[in-house]
């Protein structure tokens, strides 16, 4: 599927348009904090920019 320049600049800005709230994103990191995985998994302030970032993803994950 061949997308043109208006197509791409819209969804572009469309995802930037896109933000969680700060507790829409601490409520995603809570979560995180759940899962039972190694001691070494620590929540660090890059995957809380993660989170932000691709935030359209989040609930799907």
């Amino acid at each position: 599927m061949v997308l043109d320049d208006d197509e791409d600049d819209y969804s572009t800005s469309l995802e930037k348009s896109i933000q969680p709230s700060q507790q829409e994103v601490q409520f995603v990191l809570l979560q995180l904090r759940e899962i039972p995985c190694t001691p070494q998994f620590r929540l660090n302030a890059e995957i809380g920019r993660t989170v932000k970032r691709c935030w359209k993803n989040v609930p799907g994950a």
